[in-house]
């Protein structure tokens, strides 16, 4: 007789383990036992996944009784037999599917929708097919599969088949569809799984925090009305450990802890929440009842006197060219001059911005002794994040120990911030202590390889260090050159030093075989777009702005998968339009409307808020114009020879492993 104890035997964990513990035991099963991971045991793998699929699915009917809450919906399911008792599992559509117009819209889709049909009871087929759907924007189809409660379990093996960025981005969207069903608590949980399996991007994240913090701070979705003390407290840890460490949510904390009576809890993460900004806002009432003492605010009836600013005018604020003529003759004096935010009115910061994200960049190259002081006071300006990275970037490159406590002590505002911290404090860590050399401790192999375990383990600073040193002491006709380079480059990257990733890696781009050169160029693709798409056009980036038209036609020639030709030629139109070559871009998007109707690549509802109008350069406009002869009977032919043959399963599973 099987018995509820028997079933948690087989996924190694005992009846009292929690719904996390089980559901990622699940997990690790599914992955080991599934057909996809034992191709010579196909027969007893199907079985065997059957199996567990069954068996967690009955787990979780039991656990959701035991508590009384909503019970799995099991109609029209599937009769799987585990030790002569049989249970029921569910994965199933709505009738209304037009196969043709699948057919039409996407045959990445048929594919595995085809698949899925001789595959209903797996959940990696299910999955793979929402993978999808998504991809083809036809995730209403799959409603049904997205609600389901033992694919939502699944969720995020996503991340064990499919590109990470793309399965993150899913995820978030199907977290998007459970919060419109009232599924509030699995919106959350499917996310909590993609950081719990270490895979999670920095928009995860950041949705993570929005869900979290809209729980604890508005209404309660599962009770209809404010949240309670305990469910406030809950949630917000939880954004403290995603990483935000933020003052206004130790100090919603101390509230809540203040709420339940728990005053010396309460008092804790209020005193947290002071020592990250001793100006905390918001803070009287609770300070006041726990015993804070209050700065004395100015009395309302003394007048101050407006703020005097050195520059308060648009026509005061240098241009790029200005600052850039001024560090190419090392007028570090001038540039300096101009290196405090706080000189400049409110009034025209905006326009100020990009020209303060430029010094802060140039600054890295300044022997000046004022220079720290400089960068300091541009780091600790938060108004704008990409001011204070750059000012942090620049800070590792010619800090001391001083300049590391520093940025230790420094709080970024965003998780994407903290990651590039991170980065850099571990770069000028490795600068001020612990550099190695090749010719006294290390041969060049040795070298590379002490490099790419500190990349693997995400110290990009420790990375970028030991490069550095390898590469002066490599010549280029060596056999780890080019490895050198492009790992370098990309632990450049990895620290938001992308302007850097590039110069490095441009040289030796044509001197790569085919597979690295595809790989590599995918990333200076997205280098380029950080580094330019932010910044006022300039004919010195005229070159940059070319390589990146090229290597997007060049990626979408030598794709294989209508996915990948697609999705180049939507980034082209990007390109195109950030370079005011609207009509070029409204072709390609044509083009795709009628070879490729109804997919998501034409991009015409969801345009860029950075795309501006721009003047480009007389020999930016040569170039767009050879540009657009040579691209338009290419990629013509191109997109009609990828659609004309769709891809077959096998080429289909090999595009979602591709990672």
């Amino acid at each position: 007789m099987v018995t509820t104890d028997s079933l948690y035997e087989l996924f190694g964990v005992p009846p009292t383990c929690t719904d996390d513990e089980l559901r990622r035991a699940y997990h690790h099963a599914l992955l080991q036992h599934h057909p996809d991971r034992n191709p010579h045991q196909i027969e007893s793998a199907t079985v065997k996944t059957q199996q567990l699929t069954a068996a967690y699915a009955e787990l979780k009917k039991c656990r959701t009784a035991q508590r009384g809450t909503r019970k799995i919906d099991d109609k029209h399911g599937i009769g799987i037999t585990v030790d002569g008792v049989e249970f029921t599992v569910q994965f199933s559509f709505g009738s209304e599917v037009d196969v043709q117009d699948i057919a039409k819209r996407k045959v990445a889709f048929r594919a595995e929708w085809e698949k899925f049909l001789q595959n209903p009871s797996d959940p990696i087929c299910a999955l793979q097919l929402v993978h999808a759907a998504f991809r083809a924007e036809q995730q209403d189809l799959v409603k049904q599969l997205l609600l389901n409660p033992i694919l939502i379990d699944s969720a995020s093996l996503l991340l064990s088949f499919a590109k990470t960025d793309p399965a993150c981005e899913i995820l978030i969207r199907w977290a998007e569809v459970l919060q419109q069903n009232q599924r509030a608590k699995e919106a959350i949980q499917i996310l909590e799984d993609a950081f719990a399996a270490g895979k999670a991007s920095l928009s995860v994240k950041d949705e993570l925090r929005s869900l979290h913090y809209a729980w604890a701070q508005y209404t309660d979705p599962t009770t209809g009305s404010k949240a309670t003390p305990q469910v406030r407290i809950e949630h917000l840890r939880h954004i403290l450990e995603l990483g935000f460490q933020y003052d206004y949510i130790y100090k919603l904390i101390a509230e809540a802890y203040h709420d339940l009576g728990e005053d010396e809890q309460a008092r804790a993460y209020l005193s947290q929440a002071y020592e990250l900004n001793p100006e905390l806002s918001g803070a009287v009432r609770i300070s006041r009842a726990l015993g804070f003492p209050q700065t004395p605010k100015p009395s309302p009836r003394k007048t101050q006197s407006p703020t005097k600013y050195k520059y308060s005018r648009p026509d005061q604020i240098p241009s790029s060219a200005q600052i850039r003529e001024w560090v190419e003759k090392s007028n570090w004096s001038a540039v300096i001059e101009f290196a405090n935010p706080n000189d400049y009115s409110p009034r025209i910061l905006s326009k100020a911005r990009e020209g303060l994200c430029q010094i802060a960049s140039s600054l890295e190259k300044c022997k000046d002794p004022r220079t720290t002081e400089a960068l300091t006071n541009l780091l600790n300006f938060n108004y704008y994040w990409d001011v204070s990275e750059a000012a942090v970037t620049s800070l590792s490159k010619i800090g001391d120990k001083h300049t590391l406590d520093l940025l230790r002590k420094f709080r970024p505002g965003n998780s994407r911030g903290q990651v590039h911290l991170e980065a850099c404090i571990s770069y000028l860590q490795a600068r001020v202590n612990s550099r190695l050399s090749v010719t006294a401790e290390a041969s060049p192999p040795e070298m590379f390889a002490q490099a790419e375990r500190a990349f693997v383990k995400e110290n990009y600073g420790q990375t970028r260090m030991l490069l550095e040193d390898l590469i002066t002491h490599t010549e280029p006709s060596h056999s780890l050159y080019s490895d050198t380079v492009t790992l370098l480059a990309r632990s450049c990257a990895k620290m938001n030093d992308t302007r850097t990733a590039i110069e490095l890696i441009k040289p030796i781009l044509d001197k790569l075989p085919e597979k690295p050169r595809h790989k590599t160029s995918q990333d200076i693709v997205s280098w380029l777009w950080e580094d330019l798409v932010f910044r006022e056009y300039t004919p010195t980036n005229d070159e940059n702005y070319s390589l990146a038209l090229e290597l997007h036609l060049e990626l979408a020639l030598a794709a294989q998968n209508p996915d990948d030709v697609l999705e180049n030629l939507r980034s082209l139109t990007r390109w195109l339009e950030l370079l005011g070559a609207g009509d070029t871009a409204q072709w390609i998007r044509q083009l795709i409307r009628t070879e490729a109707p109804g997919t998501w690549y034409v991009d015409k509802h969801n345009r860029e808020q950075y795309v501006r109008n721009v003047s480009p350069s007389q020999y930016m406009k040569n170039r767009l114009a050879t540009f657009d002869r040579r691209m338009k009977a290419r990629v013509t032919t191109k997109l009609k020879q990828v659609l004309k043959n769709p891809p077959t399963l096998e080429s289909t599973e090999l595009l979602l492993n591709d990672r």
